[in-house]
């Protein structure tokens, strides 16, 4: 029963695989958000489902308790039926994507969900102060950095560093920062950024792109990001 259970959870690690490699190519998909969340819950059944595969490898045998067992059978069935949903719906997608608004976020992003696990993403020391504390809409958003999810990039001056940056909580006047080939966090924008702010806020921008030196690993876990 366990080997069938692992030969399911690979069949689906490999089309979750397949979801994470679409968000790269259509940067501006609807179901963004739903592939991201989808990976998360599925990584965590899938190191269930790995740990009893393990412990099947042993001598002797470990089998898992039943109900522990079922379970996390009836987890990877529900799930997999949501990856088969995804599949469906990124294969009707239009390939016209526009880089340059690749993140698309709700216009009112409910309360999000704890999540399960800790999700480590390294940050410049410079803005540890901002992302440090409980905050369910900025765990995920770090979550998402971590995790791949490219973001939004500019607008910029020319004289600003390269950078990426991601509405917490669908927000587009809270974003949080980050070098897009690192992954690594520059810290908080508390205002929309566009082509039209003002002197000011394009200061504030370039002084958070242009952080760099001593880095630090955040750890993200349910709604609190510590280090």
């Amino acid at each position: 029963m366990v080997a069938q259970l692992y030969t399911h959870g690979k069949a689906a690690k490999s089309k979750m695989a397949t979801l994470a490699t679409h968000l790269k190519t259509h940067k501006k998909s609807p179901n963004a958000q739903k592939i991201v969340d989808t990976g998360l819950a599925f990584r965590k059944i899938m190191t269930e489902v790995e740990r009893f595969h393990d412990d099947m490898q042993k001598k002797p045998p470990a089998l898992p308790e039943e109900n522990a067992y079922k379970s996390i059978r009836a987890a990877l069935t529900k799930i997999i039926s949501v990856i088969v949903k995804l599949e469906k719906a990124i294969g009707k997608e239009e390939d016209d994507q526009d880089d340059n608004d690749v993140e698309p976020a709700p216009k009112a992003a409910p309360e999000p969900e704890p999540l399960s696990g800790v999700t480590e993403v390294e940050c410049y020391s410079a803005a540890r102060k901002e992302l440090v504390g409980t905050d369910a809409k900025l765990a995920q958003a770090l979550v998402q950095i971590a995790t791949g999810v490219p973001g939004r990039t500019g607008p910029k001056d020319k004289d600003v560093p390269k950078f990426n940056h991601i509405h917490i909580g669908g927000n587009a006047k809270n974003n949080v920062l980050f070098q897009p080939n690192t992954r690594v966090v520059l810290g908080i924008i508390d205002f929309h950024i566009e082509k039209s702010n003002n002197k000011q806020q394009k200061e504030a921008v370039k002084k958070v792109a242009e952080r760099s030196g001593a880095k630090t690993t955040l750890k993200v876990e349910g709604s609190k990001v510590s280090t």
